[in-house]
């Protein structure tokens, strides 16, 4: 999942610690998601040269409306 992500501009959901090194390195770009209710921080997770496709671009933004919708 990881090379994945870091390979295109696919979306890989994982602990922020998962990807710490390609964050602090500018490969992987975190997204900006509520995660309140999670027992730990979940995101997001794109390239941070790549602007996402129409379809990746509707698919961020349902997840970040279920990731803040009271459970």
């Amino acid at each position: 999942a990881r090379l994945l992500a870091c390979r295109s501009d696919a979306v890989w959901i994982t602990p922020e610690r998962a990807a710490g090194d390609d964050l602090a390195h500018g490969q992987l770009a975190r997204l900006d998601t509520a995660t309140s209710g999670t027992k730990e921080p979940v995101g997001l997770l794109r390239r941070s040269v790549a602007t996402p496709s129409e379809l990746a671009s509707a698919f961020m933004e349902l997840l970040t409306e279920l990731a803040q919708t009271p459970i």
